[in-house]
């Protein structure tokens, strides 16, 4: 018998059931998720106000291109696409 065991929120520790989404939006970010942890292996990540954020200058910091939407580099300002 399968059981749906709800997964909990990284930030808060409440459940939020189906949401796997979550691992793929960090790792996009330039996080590294083990389990329930995100990290950085360049910086010490923290969380401001439930926000996983990169210290100032981190190599693995993206952001969103202001065209498009599509996550590139921190420090680009648009993607290969909207240039």
């Amino acid at each position: 018998m399968k059981t749906n065991k709800p997964q909990q929120c990284w930030t808060c520790r409440r459940n939020m059931a189906g949401k796997p989404a979550m691992r793929k939006i960090y790792e996009s970010w330039g996080f590294t998720v083990d389990g329930d942890r995100a990290s950085c292996d360049q910086c010490e990540a923290m969380r401001i106000n439930t926000v996983l954020t990169h210290e100032t200058g981190c190599p693995n910091a993206k952001r969103q291109c202001t065209g498009c939407g599509e996550i590139i580099p921190r420090g680009q300002k648009y993607c290969a696409d909207c240039m």
